[in-house]
């Protein structure tokens, strides 16, 4: 049974002289903003909540390609690059798939076309089969990454 969210009052108060939102935050620290960075913040928090929920809807789809090509896929990542996400599966062998690269092509189109993941910026890279500084030539080790390998 999950406990109920306590919810604490931010206070906002208009000042139509000055023409800025003075907030009052549950430390009693006090600023102010102007009214179009108060809708932006606004329009922000609704824009991370739905990149959680598009996250997590991502996480499903890639692990459904990643079951549907696992014979293929010996490990795949998901990390940041470029202000977006970078999806790289990583084949079991060195030689060119055709069939494999127009798979992760569809799924890329898929992700980039679908309203439903309108909030995600996804590319994707398949690498031949390579060993840790390979792959690491791709990642930051600085920022996360999701980590799959097949047992």
């Amino acid at each position: 049974m999950q406990k109920a969210a306590i919810l604490v009052p931010i206070f906002l108060r208009y000042d139509e002289l000055s023409r800025q939102v003075w907030i009052a935050a549950k430390d009693n620290d006090l600023f102010s903003v102007t009214v179009a960075q108060a809708i932006a913040a606004c329009k922000a928090a609704d824009s991370v909540e739905d990149f959680k929920h598009q996250f997590g809807h991502l996480l499903d789809k890639l692990a459904i390609w990643l079951g549907q090509h696992r014979s293929k896929i010996d490990q795949a990542y998901l990390t940041v690059r470029d202000a977006g996400l970078l999806f790289i599966p990583v084949r079991k062998d060195v030689s060119y798939d055709a069939q494999l690269e127009d798979a992760l092509t569809e799924l890329d189109l898929e992700v980039a076309q679908a309203e439903e993941f309108d909030q995600i910026r996804l590319s994707v890279l398949a690498l031949p089969q390579t060993n840790a500084e390979g792959v690491s030539s791709f990642i930051n080790p600085e920022l996360p990454a999701l980590y799959y390998a097949h047992a």
